[in-house]
């Protein structure tokens, strides 16, 4: 099949890698507002070529069976809807769009065409994250009590940018907690289930920009009556390498998972480490978006489910979305059992 990659910014490099190596992608034209974009990610992919700045004109076209979607999040909708009702499908950059109720209308959309949307949740992918489920399944930590994800880092430059839409409340649907920390979210719902309670912070305590959201976020879970969770990012550690750091306790052991050397695991079970170091996918992070694109093209092609569901991705901002609420009205949202 050929497909349409609508976006050429620095993570669509990596979805360009993932249709370049894949046997069953004949070819793929880039569609970017920024000619220079497009010719930068066209000359470092020979499957690739120009395909101007229209996204809407491009996939009106056809002439592709599948639409990867790497454009700012306020566009994931649009380019969606435009590329199922042309009867393509659609792999889309996370988060799946600026709020749930986009979400649930991009699903609806696939249903309704009879096509497929897939979600690249990347971190799914990070053989880390893989081993870790593996070990909650298994009991190796009896029965899990707290999960605890922090993400730091700086992303100060275009959070301070009014013309950026990152960080942005109409172009992005939020700040760090849903940009970041969408990895955080999705990666605890995936270990331990969906939250019945969220009570967060979510303040700008840096960035100036009136009409920029969170540039810090503290999130607290509860897990009905058996286990809790705290998710911490920050996009304003200045002077420090970015920083991941995943904990699961239970009350048989622990599992310590850090992002260094392409990921390392260590399982402490009553007082015994036993360390795992994984390497097979560095530098993690691009190499995960790469991952988690094939994945989505292999399964479009075979007609197996896919490992991530798209409803997965729809709860993921239903929690960030009860954490806004949470510290704008400053209370504790109850999503139910």
């Amino acid at each position: 099949m050929d497909a349409i990659l609508v976006g050429a910014g620095a993570i669509a490099a990596n979805h360009a890698r993932a249709l370049q190596e894949s046997p069953h992608v004949g070819g793929f034209v880039v569609c970017d507002p920024d000619p220079q974009a497009r010719g930068r990610l066209v000359a470092g992919h020979p499957k690739a070529r120009d395909g101007g700045g229209d996204f809407g004109a491009r996939i009106a076209t056809g002439g592709a069976g599948l639409v990867v979607n790497c454009t700012p999040h306020h566009l994931h909708l649009p380019v969606a809807l435009a590329a199922l009702e042309a009867g393509m499908d659609v792999i889309t950059e996370k988060p799946i769009a600026r709020c749930s109720d986009e979400g649930r209308q991009m699903v609806e959309a696939a249903q309704a065409a009879g096509r497929r949307l897939y979600v690249s949740m990347n971190q799914r992918f990070f053989p880390t994250h893989v081993k870790a489920k593996e070990l909650l399944d298994a009991g190796a930590i009896g029965r899990p009590l707290l999960c605890v994800i922090n993400q730091f880092g700086a992303e100060i430059t275009r959070m301070g940018d009014p013309q950026s839409w990152k960080g942005s409340w109409e172009l992005a649907g939020g700040g760090a907690l849903v940009d970041t920390g969408y990895h955080a979210v999705y990666t605890m719902l995936h270990w331990c289930g969906r939250p019945t309670a969220v009570c967060a912070v979510t303040p700008r305590l840096y960035v100036e920009a009136e009409n920029k959201a969170d540039d810090n976020a503290v999130v607290s879970l509860l897990f009905g009556d058996r286990m809790a969770g705290s998710i911490v990012v920050s996009y304003t550690c200045l002077g420090s390498p970015w920083d991941e750091q995943r904990h699961l306790y239970g009350d048989e052991g622990h599992v310590f998972i850090t992002d260094r050397n392409g990921g390392e695991l260590a399982l402490v079970q009553r007082h015994a480490t036993v360390p795992a170091p994984i390497r097979a996918l560095d530098p993690l992070h691009p190499l995960s978006v790469t991952a988690a694109c094939t994945h989505g093209i292999e399964c479009l092609v075979s007609g197996e489910p896919f490992g991530v569901d798209p409803q997965e991705a729809i709860d993921a901002l239903v929690v960030i979305e009860a954490a806004y609420e949470s510290w704008r009205n400053g209370v504790t949202v109850s999503l139910g059992e």
